[in-house]
């Protein structure tokens, strides 16, 4: 194995920093009483804003989870099962679907 095509410390990094991102959108976005979640302290008066923001977030979720998938499977899957690399839009391919069973 190429030992550029490894899972390194800095994959881990990122890996880890993705995950503490997540659970600050979670801390922002899951409701602290029955009406409100934390996020609606921001820009209150401005609706679209917020549902703007909100949008933008999840769409660098997206653009996040599509490359550490890229990387994981070309670094990992690839190499363990012998099958083909994919590109970024396979990857972001992979996750919408995935988010379809999620959400779906």
């Amino acid at each position: 194995m190429n030992q550029s095509n490894c899972i390194n410390g800095l994959f881990n990094l990122k890996l880890i920093l993705f995950n503490i991102f997540l659970f600050i959108l979670d801390c922002l976005f899951v409701p602290q009483t029955n009406d409100t979640v934390f996020f609606d302290k921001f820009f209150p008066n401005v609706p679209e804003l917020q549902i703007s923001i909100a949008l933008f977030f999840i769409v660098i979720v997206l653009v996040i989870l599509s490359r550490i998938l890229f990387e994981f499977w070309n670094k990992f899957i690839s190499d363990v099962f012998k099958i083909r690399f994919i590109t970024h839009q396979e990857a972001l391919s992979i996750v919408l679907i995935m988010l379809l069973f999620v959400w779906g």
